[in-house]
């Protein structure tokens, strides 16, 4: 469903978008189909149409308070949109994509980012105890990144969520795709769709007004815009992790500057 829709766009609003091309084919990933990949409860789930599992993709080199909120926002929005939000996954990027993009990138292999980001989340919620409610949605997904022998986009991590939910007869949950507005042409896929939602986060560099709303399409704002301006470009800038230094320091969420080190 979404490759047809992506079919129709052309190869600039897929580079734009930041599309890449894969070797990866959903076909080929069965023997993978029957575990409970998600690291959740499923139980929790009763099958019912307005019930919604979130995800986000995301090099997350490094993830920072942006990401976070931006998250949340996604969450509240769907939540006053009367959708059942059951599980948000957390989707990184795999090390054949990261790695390879800059050299600034080369400390931040897989193993790394996870850790980043379950500290970060750790402190956010300690930070901000007004969302702790939300602390338990999050789990972080290893599909894209660790099961996945290459680098995967983001429609193709759908495609095996939404495989993955059938197989336990979770056939009526919808998903709903969470991304910045820096990759507007994401939300493009997801016209006219009733099973998939898409949930584009403003980052301060798109105006979102009077952009088409649709009843599973959402251009939203997010709850910190500060946070939302911030790049993992410009914290890469600014500061490079030494492994020899910080192993065995607890990584944590700095106050004065919004993201996990």
């Amino acid at each position: 469903i979404i490759y047809s829709k992506l079919a129709l766009l052309s190869d600039d609003e897929l580079l734009k978008a930041g599309w890449f091309e894969t070797k990866l084919s959903i076909k080929n990933t069965e023997e993978h189909y029957k575990l409970n990949i998600f690291g959740h409860d499923l139980s929790c789930f009763n099958n019912n149409d307005n019930e919604l599992i979130l995800f986000s993709t995301g090099s997350y080199a490094p993830i920072h308070e942006g990401h976070i909120f931006s998250w949340i926002s996604s969450i509240e929005v769907a939540l006053k949109n009367n959708f059942d939000v059951k599980l948000f996954l957390i989707s990184p990027s795999h090390d054949d994509y990261i790695l390879t993009k800059s050299k600034e990138h080369k400390n931040y292999d897989i193993f790394t980012r996870i850790k980043l980001i379950e500290d970060a989340l750790i402190s956010f919620f300690y930070k901000y105890l007004q969302y702790i409610c939300y602390q338990n949605l999050f789990k972080i997904y290893l599909f894209e990144s660790i099961h996945s022998s290459v680098a995967i986009n983001f429609s193709e991590v759908l495609e095996y969520i939404l495989i993955s939910i059938e197989k336990f007869s979770l056939t009526k949950i919808k998903i709903g795709y969470v991304f910045g507005s820096d990759n507007f042409d994401f939300y493009k896929p997801f016209l006219g769709e009733t099973r998939f939602l898409s949930f584009c986060v403003n980052r301060g560099k798109v105006n979102l007004e009077n952009k088409i709303n649709a009843n599973n399409l959402f251009f939203i704002e997010n709850l910190n815009i500060d946070a939302a301006k911030i790049s993992s470009t410009q914290l890469r800038d600014s500061f490079e992790i030494n492994n020899e230094t910080t192993k065995g320091t607890q990584y944590f969420v700095r106050e004065d500057c919004n993201f996990a080190i």
